[in-house]
This record gives C-alpha cells, sequence and structure tokens, in this order.
C-alpha cells in the first residue's frame, strides 16, 4: 500500500475538492500524488484535510492574506463564526536519513549479493555510531563510509567478502570493518525471509528546539502571522515518517507534545497545533492494531486572553472530531508508506487473506482476477494462501459440489472487494441416488 489512507478515499477526496479548488490547484495536486517522490505522503494529507474542512462555512484554499502569503485553508467556525486560518504541513526524517544513509549500504549489499545469486536476507549488518557536537548542538550520527570512501569501501572490502562467502559457504562468519569513517559488523547467515540490521537511532530527539517538528512549526509560524486580528490560527501537523511524531521512544528524552507546547509558548505566529499520525496499537493476544493517534495543543496567552475563547477551542474540537469519524482505517503506516511511495503505485489489495465456514469461502476479488488474468499462477496462489496440498475450489470439485452462489460486498475503506463464494452439491458431478 503505497499511501496511510487507501486509494479508493484519497481518490473520493479529490473529487469532493474540485468544487473549492481551481483546476490548476487540483491538477497540481493529483500530479503530485502521482508521482513517486518524497512529496507524495504529504499530498495525500493535504488533500485528506482540505477535503475533511472543505464543508465549513466559507471555505477557501489558497486565498492571500493582506502579507501575500496563501494559507492553505480558510473557514469560519459554524456556530460562533470565529474566522480561521491554518496550514496542513508534514514532518518527516529527510534531513536525518540524508546524513545517515543506511538504507543506502543495504541496498548495496542487496545489489552486490544478487549478482552472485544470494540476496540482503543472507548478510546481518550491525552499525555504530557517535556523538557529534557539543551539547547544544549533539546529534547522533551513524558510522557510515561516505563520499570517496563508500566507493573504495564497497570495491576492496564489502565486495570481496561477499564474494569469499558466498563460496566458502561458511555460515556464522563474521567480520568488522573500522575505520575513522566507519564502524560496521557483518555475519554471513543462511538465506531467511526476513533481512535484518540494527543500529542506534539517529532519529531521536535530543533537543527540544532542533529538531523537525520544531524546524516545521518554525517555518509556518510566519506564514500565518499576517491573519487579521482576532482569526485563530491553526497548524495541521501530518507524519510523514517521522519517529519524533510518534510516541517517544527510549532513546528520545523529549517528546512530540513537549515540543509544541513550549513552541506555542516562545512563538506567536500560531494558536493552536493538531498533530495527526498513525500507531500500531499492541492486543493483548493477536496482531497488532493500527489505529489514528490525533492530538492537540491551544496556546495558553490564546486560551485567556479572551474569555470566549474556551467556547471557541471547543468548537473547534468537535469541528476536527466530526473530520476524524469520516477518516477510514489507516491502511499502512507512516514508514511504510514513505518508502512505498518512492517505489509503488498501486498495491497487491488484500492477497493471501481469506474466510472459510463450512460450505461458504470469502476471498479478495482482486486476487480471484489476478489468476483469472494469469498474472500469478494456481501454485502460487496456493502458496500465498497456505494451502500446499489444493485450494477449496480443487476440495470442492473433488467431492462433487460446484459453485451455487457468487455475492460482491464492496469495500470503500480499503483497495479490495471480497466475494463470498457458496458450494453445493452437483448431480453433474455425484453419482446418482
Amino acid at each position: 500500500m503505497p499511501f496511510i489512507f487507501p486509494r479508493r478515499y484519497i481518490q473520493e477526496c479529490l473529487d469532493r475538492l474540485r468544487s473549492v479548488l481551481t483546476d490548476d490547484q487540483h491538477t497540481d495536486l493529483v500530479a503530485r500524488l502521482n508521482r513517486k517522490s518524497p512529496d507524495r505522503l504529504a499530498a495525500m494529507w493535504e488533500a485528506v484535510v482540505l477535503s475533511g474542512f472543505m464543508s465549513q462555512p466559507d471555505f477557501v484554499h489558497e486565498v492571500p492574506l493582506e502579507n501575500g502569503r496563501k494559507p492553505d485553508f480558510q473557514f469560519r467556525l459554524p456556530d460562533s463564526g470565529i474566522p480561521v486560518v491554518g496550514d496542513v504541513t508534514s514532518v518527516s526524517d529527510k534531513g536525518p536519513k540524508k546524513d545517515n544513509p543506511i538504507e543506502l549500504l543495504m541496498e548495496d549489499i542487496g545489489r552486490i549479493a544478487a549478482k552472485r545469486g544470494s540476496d540482503l536476507s543472507q548478510f546481518d549488518i550491525r552499525v555504530d555510531a557517535a556523538d557529534v557536537g557539543d551539547y547544544r548542538k549533539r546529534k547522533i550520527v551513524l558510522k557510515l563510509p561516505k563520499g570517496p570512501h563508500r566507493q573504495r569501501f564497497l570495491k576492496e572490502e564489502l565486495t570481496p567478502y561477499i564474494i569469499e562467502r558466498l563460496k566458502a559457504e561458511d555460515y556464522g562468519h563474521k567480520k568488522a570493518f573500522s575505520s575513522e569513517e566507519y564502524n560496521i559488523e557483518v555475519t554471513f547467515k543462511p538465506k531467511s525471509q526476513f533481512v535484518s540490521y540494527g543500529h542506534p537511532s539517529f532519529t531521536s530527539v535530543l533537543h527540544i528546539d532542533r529538531n523537525p517538528i520544531w524546524n516545521a512549526l518554525k517555518s509556518k509560524a510566519e506564514q500565518l502571522r499576517g491573519a487579521p486580528a482576532g482569526t485563530l490560527r491553526i497548524l495541521i501537523l501530518c507524519d510523514g515518517g517521522c519517529e519524533a511524531m510518534r510516541d517517544r521512544g527510549l532513546s528520545s528524552p523529549v517528546g512530540r507534545d513537549e515540543i509544541v507546547k513550549d513552541f506555542l509558548r516562545r512563538e506567536t505566529g500560531i494558536d493552536m497545533v493538531i498533530t495527526m499520525t498513525v500507531k500500531d496499537e499492541r492486543q493483548p493476544i493477536g496482531p497488532s492494531r493500527r489505529v489514528h493517534h490525533w492530538s492537540w495543543s491551544v496556546k495558553e496567552a490564546w486560551l485567556q486572553s479572551n474569555a470566549e475563547n474556551s467556547a471557541v477551542a471547543a468548537e473547534v474540537e468537535q469541528v476536527i472530531n466530526a473530520f476524524g469519524s469520516r477518516v477510514p482505517k489507516p491502511a499502512s503506516n507512516a514508514q511504510s508508506a514513505v518508502k512505498n511511495c518512492l517505489t509503488m503505485d498501486y498495491g497487491i489489495g488484500a492477497w493471501g487473506g481469506y474466510t472459510m465456514s463450512g460450505n461458504r469461502i470469502e476471498i479478495p476479488a482482486r486476487s480471484l482476477q489476478r489468476v483469472l488474468a494469469g498474472e500469478v499462477s494456481v501454485e502460487e496462489f496456493n502458496r500465498d494462501h497456505g494451502w500446499p496440498n489444493g485450494n477449496r475450489f480443487a476440495s470442492a470439485l473433488a467431492n462433487g459440489q460446484t459453485i451455487s452462489s457468487m455475492t460482491m460486498t464492496r469495500r470503500s475503506e480499503n483497495d479490495d472487494d471480497y466475494i463470498e463464494i457458496t458450494f453445493s452439491p452437483d448431480a453433474s458431478l455425484s453419482p446418482f441416488k
């Protein structure tokens, strides 16, 4: 799934936005969604949020303020009539990832191994890190070869090691590659379904005012300062694949909500910040559950400047909650989506999923269509559905049953539909009785 939300839902948002966006604005948004680039996830959030607010009174998009800035949205609260102006922005770890190209190293190892008939899963990679800078500017940087050191490392150290290990097949062999620039440990192992690697977190927030969230808030504060007096200035801060936007990890001394509240205390350009992200909630039994995780913070100075502002804040909360109730269950988390947005257009639907009960089976419609289209073989279908000894269709025929009914269930909350198939005994395939 290339996005956090299903493509069907995103298209519904785009269809609704045609009535409030100009042709050029709509075309630009669609182009950003179709282009495989880091901006793709941000375009998704923009489409979803604008669609969620467009039903509010006097909604407009990118209409200039007196200072010439064009905020993403302006509208009036439905009950109080208070004007609202705001922007939508996504926060990512693009900067830290550029400085710590661990994914590039993994691609290099996979590419070298593939040329020799292997793959990345045969190598476990561990990378060390170092603290860089004084206390105020301290950051964690992975010890990886960069620039001219990278090509020399690949040619003279990594490639010979991989070739030698694949030839010797000495599983468990471990080697450390160390220099002033890098410190990498590679272990050779049998092929598996999973790629394994580890490194210290370089995206943990070490300073409350030096991190991707603070930077995003700072860049948008000036955008909203030109709003007329009496206007509520809101920033919608969305997760574009940023670790700091999720729950604080053990290595992060500062969390998302602390950053937002401290920014609102210090800065004057924003009155309210709403954060939108997705998280995987652990369940006592079974797999984790993917859910929306939205929170909001209000500037205390704004809240106390007018006795009626508490009621205004409560009205905003109602608008946000109504918007949230219409958003479907997330199809992916932000970490996966930001990667898929660079490489994928369409997902594989609910491939491999099914339910069986008595003489009925429910399977994803696209799975059946892919088999009928010859895109995947029956053998692949059986394997990926966990049917090594034949599928339900084959067993039905063997038992003298044919398809007696088929019902399609349209599921707009995801990017696949389900077909319920009922099998019944058929005299055409059974002995007379």
